[in-house]
């Protein structure tokens, strides 16, 4: 025979728990209402607005947002990679003097390209 540990519950948290999700509930989609009847110029409180959500609307909408978590990592990784090259800049001499030489020389072009170098 083993010894059992039970939890004690008092009666009282057994009721209050799902009062509690159940208000949380009523009280988030009492806010949602609000900001439909906002968004649609709707003053009428009775109403019930359901927003139903169109198919090709929900394929744009995750695509939009896959596209704006690549586009962002993309971003990420390269400010990484220039970070990177900043430091190592920074750090080593050599590599300092080629990064010099190499800024230069584009700035040398783009100014050339818009004509404005004086030779």
């Amino acid at each position: 025979m083993g010894i059992y540990a039970t939890k004690n519950k008092s009666p009282r948290s057994e009721f209050q728990i799902p009062l509690l999700r159940s208000y949380t509930k009523k009280q988030q989609q009492a806010k949602q209402q609000e900001e439909l009847r906002a968004e649609y110029n709707i003053s009428r409180q009775n109403l019930l607005i359901v927003e139903k959500k169109n198919a090709i609307a929900q394929i744009l909408r995750t695509m939009f947002h896959a596209l704006f978590t690549v586009t962002r990592v993309i971003i990420n990784v390269l400010l990484i990679a220039l970070a990177t090259i900043g430091l190592a800049g920074i750090i080593y001499p050599n590599t300092r003097a080629e990064l010099m030489k190499t800024g230069y020389a584009i700035l040398h072009e783009v100014l050339g390209y818009f004509n404005l170098l004086s030779s």
